[in-house]
């Protein structure tokens, strides 16, 4: 029983040690502040792509405006992970009322991102924040 015990002590205090040394160890990538556009650049129903990193991992992004309001999304499909437009930064549907995949024609809400019709119905797209500053949009990735 002692003996029992004592291992588990040793594999607590092992577990321990290594959770120190991963947080000591752990280095922090510099956040890069990416401008995106003016917000004047921004018009009703049409939306402005963007590049960033998460980890090393290239994504893109995309902000757009829907009734005066300015939104920001990945731009990845919730169905399958591939862009929702064709690389000719189309969003919004022909309507201007909806986001929609060009693939296989899932439709988002603009103001929400929730997809409400299509393969991925009840899934939302991922929001990203942005900031405006002097009436200049940036997002920071990091």
């Amino acid at each position: 029983m002692v003996a029992t015990h004592a291992k588990a002590a040793d594999a607590a205090l092992r577990c321990l040690t290594v959770t120190w040394l991963s947080k000591k160890n752990v280095q922090t990538a510099p956040v890069s502040r990416i401008r995106i556009a003016t917000v004047e650049e921004v018009e009703e129903g049409k939306a402005i792509k963007f590049s960033f990193t998460r980890g090393e991992r290239p994504m893109e992004g995309f902000v757009g405006r829907f009734k005066g309001e300015l939104f920001a999304y990945e731009n990845t499909c919730r169905h399958i992970p591939i862009s929702l437009d064709y690389g000719d930064n189309r969003f919004f549907t022909n309507q201007g009322d909806a986001l929609m995949c060009q693939t296989h024609g899932a439709v988002y809400e603009p103001d929400t991102g929730l997809c409400v019709r299509g393969p991925c119905a009840g899934a939302s797209l991922f929001p990203l924040e942005i900031a405006e500053e002097d009436g200049v949009l940036w997002f920071e990735e990091g």
